[in-house]
């Protein structure tokens, strides 16, 4: 049949505008489900004409000569001095100008719903320097600039119900200083006012304190404390804070189901990530690099205290620390698809040759109950695995590659692919199954060290199938920036898979079947060893498939068939 050219022309018209007006969803780092709203969701336009008041939408401009202490909104003719204190239902709020230091500390209150939330948006240029309690029901905060060691604190003040807030975009800078430094962005509940749902998104937050100071000084970017559940912090900066990137409920009381995922910290005086007391945890595709030991810190990139559950580190980059994540008490620990590299010894290091704390380790745990650590890179450390086994429970360490390993500069210890030592029960339950050591091949399990894989067999560990693991060079891409696989590698479709990914997808309904880089485990329906897949023998990442640009000029010429 022949059609028209008119008609063909005209449904090549349409699928371009269909392609061109698509909207991708908001894509959430490996494993952490999606929040009430989209985090990157857009705010509402300001007036097209604003040369008057409108009714619940507020122009702050204190840095103006002719702003009003009287007018209740504001408006590009007359605007606002001073901040609103209680905010209704839909409102919007703009701030132009600044620098604002009228008082210490501003307290906002929002009365906004779901479907009516309230937005306070910074305008270019905005300055702050006063603390911000935000408090009330779904108020989104929107591109601040605050300085002066100030911050940010969402919370019940004075009993108000308070959740469902989100800040983002916001720039927090402090001085440096010791004695005023602050906590950058800060959430937590009250007895009987149970937070739930606070998004901190794109926030940079730097030098709050004094991350090079020889006393602790707790000033960290982010904190989710006590009485807090479903928290996201997601893809913000951090760095040089005096205490932590993160730190999740030093109180413990009801706090769970925080997800900290595509963040960047950096030359934390403590930490890139603290967890205290709060359960479901899950720290996914974050980088965590350089952090020194402290007064107050070891020097880990990531660390666990006090006994929470469920702990989850899913495909970070983790380089130039002490320890990349240590388990000083933990119930339930999973450690699944890492990069470490560059694990350093210190220079006051006192532990001995086959200590379980040894410095320069990648992983180190210990107090700790169920471990699987599995499908993680270990390199250019001193140490890759150290897991103190207590009675009753055991460790999965399969699917790693650990390799280039290195001397402690300072002691001269041995290096250790894996240290696992302990309880004798738990160390002889425990698996070691389809790992790759390399450079070298030198492991302490119970009280014997094996520096060869028929030895090691023998003793039951890397056994399943006559013998699961290997001694080969895993032939890196670049073994000293670039730890994807070849598709020489021995590593390739050689690994298993742990049951920790059926667990995560059983607890939270999200599937983690990806490596560091998002590209699916189950790609060829076999797994590599490590915590890079390679494609069909390609390393490359999954496409990204990319809208045509639309026409600038369409025109459409109707011929006659």
């Amino acid at each position: 049949m022949t059609y028209p050219l008119k008609t063909i022309k005209y449904c090549m018209f349409t699928l371009l505008i269909s392609a061109t007006t698509s909207t991708l969803a908001f894509e959430y780092p490996t494993g952490i489900p999606d929040a009430w709203i989209s985090p990157d969701i857009e705010a509402p336009s300001s007036p097209s004409s604003w040369i008057s008041e409108v009714e619940n939408m507020y122009y702050i401009d204190g840095s103006r000569s002719d702003c009003s202490t009287k007018v209740a909104y504001g408006s590009t003719t007359e605007p606002r001095c001073y901040f609103p204190s209680l905010l209704a239902a839909g409102a919007y709020v703009e701030i132009h100008g600044g620098p604002y230091e009228y008082t210490n500390t501003v307290y906002l209150r929002s009365n906004g719903t779901q479907k009516n939330p309230v937005w306070i948006v910074g305008a270019q240029g905005n300055i702050v320097r006063m603390n911000l309690v935000i408090h009330g029901t779904y108020l989104y905060l929107d591109g601040l600039n605050i300085e002066g060691d100030k911050g940010i604190s969402a919370r019940p003040y004075k009993n108000i119900q308070t959740d469902h807030v989100m800040v983002r975009n916001t720039v927090i800078t402090g001085t440096g200083s010791v004695a005023t430094g602050t906590t950058g962005i800060n959430a937590n509940g009250g007895p009987g006012l149970q937070f739930e749902g606070f998004i901190a998104y794109k926030n940079t937050i730097s030098y709050m304190g004094d991350s090079e100071a020889a006393i602790e000084n707790d000033r960290h970017a982010l904190i989710a404390g006590t009485y807090i559940n479903d928290v996201w912090h997601l893809f913000n900066t951090t760095h040089h804070n005096g205490g932590d990137g993160v730190q999740y409920s030093h109180g413990g009381v009801n706090a769970h189901h925080f997800y900290y995922g595509g963040n960047i910290s950096h030359d934390e005086g403590e930490n890139c990530v603290d967890i205290k007391k709060a359960n479901d945890v899950v720290i996914s595709g974050n980088t965590c690099y350089n952090i020194e030991p402290s007064s107050s810190s070891q020097g880990s990139c990531m660390v666990v205290h006090y006994d929470p559950s469920r702990i989850w580190f899913i495909n970070n980059d983790i380089s130039q620390c002490t320890y990349g994540i240590t388990s000083s008490g933990a119930k339930e620990l999973n450690i699944i698809g890492n990069n470490f590299h560059g694990m350093k010894e210190i220079s006051g290091e006192k532990h001995g040759d086959i200590s379980s704390f040894q410095s320069g380790t990648a992983a180190m745990i210990y107090n700790t109950g169920n471990t699987n650590i599995a499908n993680n890179t270990i390199t250019n450390s001193v140490r890759g695995i150290a897991y103190q086994a207590l009675a009753g429970f055991q460790v999965n360490i399969t699917g790693n590659i650990i390799t280039d390993l290195k001397s402690g500069e300072f002691t001269g210890n041995s290096p250790y692919a894996i240290m696992l030592k302990g309880n004798s029960t738990a160390v002889d339950n425990s698996n070691i199954e389809n790992n790759l050591f390399h450079n070298p091949t030198r492991l302490y399990v119970g009280n014997t060290i094996y520096t060869d894989l028929e030895t090691l067999v023998s003793a039951g560990k890397c056994d399943d199938n006559g013998g699961s693991c290997l001694d080969i060079d895993p032939s890196f891409f670049d073994s000293k920036n670039d730890f994807r696989i070849t598709s020489n590698s021995p590593a390739l479709d050689t690994g298993m898979i742990s049951s920790s990914y059926a667990s995560y997808e059983a607890l939270y309904g999200k599937k983690i079947s990806k490596d560091l880089l998002g590209n699916p485990r189950t790609f060829d329906m076999k797994w590599d060893i490590g915590a890079y897949e390679n494609l069909n023998g390609e390393n490359a990442d999954v496409p990204n498939f990319e809208m045509p640009d639309g026409p600038s000029i369409i025109s459409i010429d109707v011929l006659k068939p």
